[in-house]
């Protein structure tokens, strides 16, 4: 196998070849860059401006100044313990944000035509809209509102989709249905009723309008507006450990994001001082209703006293009978707070059992309620009833932290119904101790004289009542004053504000700096690939590197029309190139008698071996040697496409080798003088088992015999062997590399047969050679066996030669 050719190539790093090739595709980072520019131009020029406002907040267990361990009431807790996660979750839960887009009605945005897009114009818009929840409502089209003048506008809708969605604000749903165009007039004021549209227009008193200024409504979805602030607004411990919270938002108007921190704020603070005052508002509900019902009591006792006192003269109770009744009446008075604690558990006992939600129980200090388990179990559960609904915020009801919140609510429920079926009982004992001793007092009263039983029984009863309510009182405006000297745990460092914040985005000097770098960056990544995955030969310098084998010389590029520029062109830099290549091959013809032929082949179809072998043919026949052309590529001849005296000719070298023509019959005369060619004929199925025959060694005998030079144009050397087998036949053999195309590691194995002594006195031709401007300067190594004279004078007028740089860069322009 070793005259097969290896496809696989180890490619050469060369820092100097890389400069060289991103300095020659200069024209792509050019254009790279204008697009990259152009680009960020556009994004910066149309996208909206993005802004951002923050405030802080800072967190804290805020003691109340007016509690004191003598005020009989244990309402002053204070929250739950790590309030920084809470209300950081509570700003970011779903039922926070519904309360703030309710109180501002974010779902409805007010806007103007801009140059590019519509602008966001809130607080700044002279009209405003008051919607109809009750009617369907027409989201996400721009409505556009023209005012015509201060008391009339107009509605115009211009539907650019088949359906649209109407939203339910009451259902929060939306159905599908189509918009047709619509536009009409109406008064400010007046009620807008349409099938899509329902509410009152009505004019900003202070904000001036244009007349004819387009200007827009556009009413949302509310559960996408709540998630998008929701998912928007972010919030994080200033430091790490911080109680500082620091809220941000980002939106395109800085007033409205003003307004949306700073309500999400004030609405959770006072969420929070609700919450802290609930154990003290029920406390007080508890008292008003029971103040109600003692005062009316009150008041009929007094009159009933009242009333006996001024009907009799006036009785002075005697010492005996004055301690006899301080004794009955601090009874009473035992007994009426048996009975309130008595009244206070019945209803704990039955709400503990009959209710869910254990937010509104009373403090039990209130009816004198003492019991430390009792008084911390009230408490506790009332804590984790607020702390539930705040979880649901953000949980459904089966989720995990909500059943562990369910589970410490149902243990705490459990020990206090047993703690009170126990005071109950104790109660229960007291109270029959305290009637038991009533009942003898009783006894010894009802000794007295008629008037007095009367008269301490009537006093009795009043100053007993008289007692109970200024207790209540007293315990009331204990519940008052430590409501109205709370503090939320929530307090506003810095409310956020419109203090002439710049743009967060788009950051229009990083979007140009990323032009910049994507501009360089992506024709760099690509060339660079390209030059890593190239195994081509570019240029001379390449075959001194790759191949010992000597180079005869290089044809420029030919860029005119016709396949012959030795015959077309013969002052041209193509004639000249042939010119040198005939000075060059005289050196290397060995001596003998005969003709002398060159053998001429490639590696693969496409490197311009027929175009050199043409070529030199002719300008071998223009020295006035006999030349004979021979078309020895049998599978894919194309002779015919450069001479039209020969596309008459059937004839040729497959007839020949086969002993079905003789060498008359094969030798066609071209109109060149000195210049026979010989086609190749029919394609045969055996081109290599008809070259070694003894035709084609008798065939060369005779045709050395009738010419000065044989040129042979053979296969490609690295697809077939044919040019192996009629090497023997050749004086001299030349190997066609093509620039920009012929593959290096084709030339390698050229260089180790070279080595081997497989193909003798070889040479290369370097075809297709291109001067750019970097060559022309020197940065290329134009081998120096080329005998051309260079660009002067001696070019056809006809050929221009290579053009001025200038005339190059105009070229690529126009491409």
């Amino acid at each position: 196998m070793e005259n097969q050719f290896s496809f696989i190539d180890q490619p050469t790093f060369d820092i100097k070849v890389l400069l060289l090739k991103l300095i020659s595709n200069w024209k792509w980072f050019l254009i790279s860059l204008i697009i990259a520019f152009f680009i960020a131009h556009y994004i910066n020029v149309r996208k909206e401006n993005i802004y951002e406002l923050d405030n802080y907040v800072t967190v804290k267990d805020e003691n109340n100044p007016f509690f004191t361990s003598n005020m009989s009431l244990v309402f002053n807790w204070g929250g739950v313990s790590d309030k920084v996660n809470l209300i950081t979750t509570t700003f970011k839960s779903r039922t926070h944000n519904e309360k703030v887009v309710d109180k501002l009605k974010s779902y409805i945005t007010y806007k103007k035509k801009g140059r590019y897009n519509l602008i966001n114009i809130y607080q700044k818009n002279p009209f405003s809209f008051a919607m109809d929840e009750t009617h369907p409502q027409l989201i996400n089209l721009p409505i556009e509102i023209k005012i015509i003048d201060k008391n009339r506008f107009e509605i115009i809708v211009n539907p650019e989709k088949d359906t649209y969605n109407l939203y339910d604000y009451e259902k929060k749903e939306s159905n599908s249905t189509s918009i047709p165009k619509y536009k009409k007039k109406f008064t400010f004021g007046e009620k807008v009723t349409l099938p899509f549209l329902s509410g009152t227009f009505t004019r900003a008193k202070y904000i001036p309008f244009q007349n004819n200024k387009q200007y827009f409504i556009v009413l949302k979805d509310y559960n996408q507006t709540v998630r998008h602030y929701k998912d928007a607004l972010v919030v994080k411990p200033k430091d790490k450990n911080s109680s500082i919270l620091v809220l941000k938002l980002r939106g395109t108007n800085k007033k409205e994001l003003e307004e949306y921190l700073n309500t999400t704020t004030q609405l959770l603070k006072k969420q929070i001082l609700d919450d802290k005052n609930r154990y003290a508002i029920n406390t007080i509900k508890f008292i008003d209703s029971t103040l109600t019902y003692i005062q009316n009591d009150l008041s009929l006792a007094a009159k009933d006293l009242k009333k006996f006192i001024s009907n009799k003269t006036v009785l002075n109770l005697d010492d005996p009978t004055a301690k006899l009744y301080e004794k009955i009446t601090g009874l009473d008075l035992q007994k009426n707070t048996i009975f309130q604690k008595k009244i206070y558990y019945d209803q704990l006992k039955k709400y503990l059992k009959n209710k869910s939600n254990y937010e509104n129980l009373p403090a039990p200090t209130v009816v004198g309620i003492e019991d430390p388990t009792i008084v911390s179990n009230v408490a506790k559960i009332t804590q984790l009833a607020i702390q539930r609904k705040k979880a649901l915020m953000n949980f459904q009801e089966n989720a995990v932290p909500i059943k562990k919140i369910d589970l410490e609510i149902e243990s705490i429920r459990q020990s206090l119904l047993q703690t009170v079926e126990s005071a109950l009982y104790n109660l229960k004992q007291e109270l029959q101790f305290v009637n038991k001793n009533i009942r003898i007092l009783e006894a010894q009263i009802n000794k007295l004289p008629a008037a007095k039983q009367t008269l301490l029984s009537l006093k009795r009863k009043y100053e007993l009542k008289e007692e109970v309510y200024n207790a209540l009182l007293q315990k009331r405006n204990e519940a008052s004053i430590v409501k109205a000297s709370n503090v939320s745990d929530l307090k506003i460092i810095d409310n956020a504000k419109d203090i002439g914040q710049l743009p967060v985005a788009p950051n229009r000097k990083i979007n140009y700096l990323i032009a910049l770098v994507a501009g360089v960056l992506l024709p760099l990544l690509i060339i660079f690939t390209i030059f890593l995955l190239d195994n081509k030969v570019h240029d001379i310098s390449d075959l001194e590197e790759l191949t010992k084998v000597p180079i005869l010389g290089q044809v420029y590029h030919h860029d005119k029309k016709g396949k012959m520029p030795v015959r077309d062109f013969p002052r041209g830099v193509v004639a000249e190139s042939f010119r040198s290549l005939r000075s060059a091959l005289r050196f290397m013809y060995p001596k003998h008698d005969g003709a002398d032929s060159i053998l001429i082949t490639s590696s693969v179809s496409g490197e311009g071996k027929t175009f050199v072998s043409i070529n030199l043919a002719l300008i071998q026949a223009a020295s006035n040697k006999k030349t004979i052309l021979l078309e020895f590529d049998l599978r894919k001849p194309k002779f015919k496409e450069y001479f039209k005296e020969a596309k008459h000719k059937h004839a040729g070298l497959s007839h020949y080798l086969s002993g079905l023509a003789s060498i008359e019959d094969i030798i066609v005369p071209t109109i060149h003088e000195n210049l026979d060619l010989v086609l190749s004929g029919s394609i045969p199925p055996n081109p290599s088992e008809l070259i070694l025959t003894d035709y084609t060694k008798k065939l060369f005998k005779e045709l050395s015999e009738r010419y000065d030079q044989i040129i042979i144009d053979s296969p490609p050397l690295g697809l077939v062997s044919d040019a192996l087998e009629l090497q023997k036949f050749a004086g001299i053999s030349i190997f066609i590399v093509r620039e920009d195309y012929s593959i290096k590691s084709f030339v390698k194995d050229i260089d180790e047969r070279y080595k081997r002594k497989e193909i003798e006195n070889i040479a290369i031709i370097y075809n297709d050679f291109k001067v750019n401007m970097l060559k022309k300067y020197g940065y290329s190594k134009n081998y120096g066996y080329s005998y051309g004279y260079g660009y002067g004078g001696y070019f056809d007028k006809k050929d221009k030669g290579i053009k001025k740089w200038w005339k190059k860069l105009k070229k690529a322009f126009k491409k």
